[in-house]
């Protein structure tokens, strides 16, 4: 081969390989431009308090308009501003798309003690607040948590709304309250029954189920069983002591007492935590199932749920969630709305090798992670805002980034190590939309 053909061959291939470079390499966006395509789909919103109107959120009418339930999350369960932005989304949905069911991941046994104030006004809303706890073990000591319930008060007193919202809590960790309710019921109707149901539920009234050792908890389980078998065979004269409503109910916080004992059982060292998260999931599922089942007869047939964004999440990587299960069950009526942030302050448990502490403290992360999805939103510029998934994935260049790997925070308990409290997913898998906070505080405890 001449040398001057030999020249144009290697000019040819290096063209050839530099082009084949471009090809695989350069088609990578920076996150620059990555905000600059997220931002046109963007929905700026004014506000996280409530009273402000909707005029920045009646987007979310359509999207919502045949959804059954709206789960809102949260990347942790001690920030101010997601408080604050689930109960604008509550007011709105109230007021605006006609919601009137609420439930959030307190304990089940709770519903009856916050309906009673809610609707009637009975016993004190700080009281209430704080003696309940979040997720299992977070206080809702605070004063973010008395705005919400003294909100809903307010508008249920409100003669002009006729149609009231009404309380659920989801969760199955604890049975005292369950308990309680049960023996209350039997109280005035058959006092063999009282007697029976409050001897035989004394140990799981007296401490958290998590606190039982795991023998005992199968003791407690096998009374429970007969107890619930006791129950179903005096359901004829329960009832017309009662109503059959009354008896449903008082049945549904029975059958919690048993799986707070299963889920504390499962949650022990006899199994692994996929396990207990799996049934964790499957159980607050079931519970939603159930309660808008029940609301349905009354005409509410749609519910707002307040929980954590792995609890609302479609899917999980290692387990099977709430979400997950709820996805499997109302198909596209489900729309779980993730809430992220990119720096700021926040109230977490701190967590050591001795175990989880008592005190809540407040944390900070100071500066955004720059390989954070919340660092797409931050450099937008736009500092609150929402993103439904679906709608602006028909853009393919938003798909490809919804449809990224990348880093969201997920911060239950906290040990000073930030790379800890990271999921890895693909947005537009795990979730039906976004909200983003740019800049959060701490919740306010309750002096």
């Amino acid at each position: 081969m001449k040398r001057g053909n030999k020249v144009l061959l290697i000019i040819s291939v290096i063209i050839i390989l530099g082009l084949v470079c471009v090809g695989l390499f350069g088609g990578k966006l920076s996150p620059n431009e990555e905000a600059e395509i997220i931002k046109e789909k963007l929905v700026p919103l004014n506000t996280v308090e409530v009273g402000n109107g909707f005029e920045d959120l009646k987007e979310f009418k359509d999207i919502f308009k045949d959804k059954q339930i709206i789960a809102l999350g949260g990347a942790t369960y001690g920030t101010k501003e997601f408080f604050q932005i689930k109960h604008r989304m509550l007011e709105f949905l109230v007021e605006e798309m006609g919601y009137r069911t609420f439930a959030m991941d307190v304990d089940f046994g709770r519903t009856e003690l916050i309906n009673n104030y809610i609707l009637n006004g009975e016993g004190n809303a700080e009281n209430i607040v704080r003696q309940t706890k979040i997720n299992g073990g977070y206080s809702w000591s605070t004063v973010e948590s008395l705005e919400l319930i003294e909100w809903i008060r307010k508008y249920n007193e409100d003669s002009n709304h006729k149609e009231k919202i009404k309380f659920y809590g989801i969760q199955v960790t604890n049975a005292e309250d369950s308990s309680n309710f049960v023996i209350n019921y039997l109280r005035d109707i058959d006092e063999d029954l009282y007697k029976k149901f409050d001897g035989e539920l004394d140990e799981v009234r007296g401490r958290p189920v998590r606190n039982i050792p795991t023998s005992e908890l199968r003791r407690e389980q096998e009374k429970v069983e007969i107890l619930i078998n006791i129950f179903n065979e005096n359901k004829e004269k329960l009832v017309k002591s009662t109503s059959e409503e009354k008896y449903e109910e008082a049945s549904k916080y029975l059958h919690t007492i048993l799986k707070s004992i299963e889920l504390a059982i499962y949650s022990g060292p006899e199994h692994n935590i996929k396990e207990a998260l799996n049934m964790e999931g499957k159980l607050l599922a079931d519970n939603i199932k159930w309660i808008l089942d029940r609301e349905s007869k009354n005409g509410n047939d749609k519910i707002v749920l307040w929980s954590g964004n792995q609890h609302i999440s479609n899917i999980s990587k290692d387990y099977k969630s709430m979400g997950y299960n709820l996805k499997e069950m109302y198909k596209d009526k489900y729309y779980s709305l993730a809430l992220e942030f990119h720096q700021g302050s926040f109230g977490a448990y701190p967590i050591d090798s001795s175990g989880v502490g008592s005190e809540y403290e407040i944390y900070n992360i100071e500066e955004g992670n720059p390989q954070m999805f919340s660092n797409i939103f931050n450099l937008t510029e736009i500092s609150n805002s929402f993103i439904d998934f679906k709608s602006s994935a028909q853009d393919k260049e938003v798909k490809k980034i919804l449809s990224s790997s990348i880093l969201m925070h997920n911060i239950i308990f906290y040990n000073g190590y930030e790379e800890d409290y990271y999921m890895k997913l693909k947005p537009i898998d795990t979730f039906d939309g976004l909200i983003f906070i740019r800049d959060t505080n701490a919740i306010s405890k309750l002096k």
